[in-house]
């Protein structure tokens, strides 16, 4: 998750997400690791006081969170960029080319998996990493619809930053965030769901 100070939003993301997947994915969710970082962010720093008032109010605790600047080594080993604007995704793209198959908005990452069954990703496989295997299918379909699936307006795919403004302005931020998540992270719950169910005995091979 990428934002510019890792002071607000993406620190929102990475929580949310997290709670979202241990919900959804009960033990599945100890093989996802879900981080935030800045792409100006001060190595350190505490994250902003009406952040971790909305986390608070979400029943999350962010003790010992602080942030962090985005680097080549951390983007280069993520399966899944999402990034709170087009300039942060501009940014770490230009950073480390190669991930730019892997490289989203929030926003647009909802956007193009939104017509995405469970079905589309779940594996047959079920001897490999099936968390994984899940995620990366749903990664690729998502880029199969770029280009398919455009927003009315380009910036219908950013989520601007709140630091400076009223909580009120933070709590609707967190809520952007929040709705951004969902449709994407209820799909990849369900297909892993699904890939992990047992045969019926008749289908069973013997």
């Amino acid at each position: 998750m990428v934002c510019t100070g890792n002071l607000c939003r993406s620190p929102m993301a990475e929580y949310l997400a997290v709670a979202a997947l241990q919900a959804g994915l009960g033990p599945y969710a100890s093989s996802v690791t879900v981080r935030s970082a800045g792409t100006r962010a001060l190595d350190g720093a505490h994250m902003h006081h009406a952040t971790t008032t909305l986390l608070a109010e979400r029943g999350l605790s962010p003790d010992g969170f602080t942030a962090r600047r985005v680097d080549a080594a951390m983007l280069s080993s993520a399966d899944l960029v999402l990034c709170a604007e087009r300039e942060h995704r501009s940014i770490v793209v230009t950073m480390v080319p190669k991930i730019l198959r892997r490289t989203f908005t929030l926003r647009e990452f909802a956007r193009l998996t939104a017509g995405i069954t469970p079905s589309e990703i779940t594996l047959s496989d079920t001897t490999v990493d099936v968390v994984r295997g899940c995620g990366n299918a749903l990664v690729a379909r998502a880029v199969g619809c770029r280009g398919l699936n455009r927003p009315e307006r380009p910036t219908d795919d950013d989520i601007d930053d709140p630091i400076g403004s009223s909580i009120e302005v933070f709590r609707s931020c967190a809520e952007q965030i929040s709705a951004a998540l969902a449709q994407p992270l209820q799909l990849l719950t369900r297909a892993v769901r699904m890939s992990s169910r047992p045969l019926p005995a008749r289908q069973r091979p013997k």
